[in-house]
């Protein structure tokens, strides 16, 4: 009985799996909602990006994710090294609002990007990502180049950074 489910669990682990967005797959473009420092809202499209910058680095989070909170010092410093090439969004996946207000004011100091908030969980599952922190680079003509799910290691970092240089 155990070995049955077990297989039934990882057959649709799998087949969960091959829905995500991967590399090489156009990225879905949705509105949402920014989360600012002061609790306002601005609503654009995912996809849009900075003037003249060429490649979008999407991370989604929660608010209680440890890795996601570990990686911020990263993401942050990649994204002031690569501001010219890169618009950056954090995108929360969190249910609670107030706790990604509440996150957006405490880390306000390493949140220098656009905090989408995707409590609906419609980005996540066009994305068909559930799983954070994941990170996602899309290249101007919307193509996903990078994808990384977990916490980011040394050699994560320099990859993105050197994808982001070019």
């Amino acid at each position: 009985m155990l070995k049955g489910t077990l297989t039934v669990f990882a057959i649709l682990l799998l087949s969960f799996s091959a829905l995500a967005t991967e590399v090489g797959d156009q990225a879905p473009c949705l509105n949402v909602d920014q989360i600012k420092v002061d609790g306002s809202r601005a609503n654009h499209s995912l996809c849009d990006r900075n003037e003249g910058t060429q490649y979008l680095l999407l991370d989604f989070f929660q608010t209680t994710c440890g890795s996601c909170i570990d990686n911020l010092p990263n993401l942050t410093k990649l994204s002031i090294e690569a501001q010219t090439t890169t618009t950056t969004r954090l995108i929360a996946i969190d249910r609670n609002e107030q706790a990604v207000v509440d996150f957006v004011r405490k880390y306000q100091d390493l949140i220098k990007f656009e905090v989408p908030l995707d409590s609906k969980r419609a980005v996540a599952q066009a994305y068909n990502t559930y799983s954070t922190p994941t990170t996602y680079v899309v290249d101007k003509t919307n193509k996903v180049i990078y994808k990384h799910i977990g916490g980011w290691s040394d050699a994560n970092y320099a990859e993105l950074s050197k994808i982001l240089a070019q």
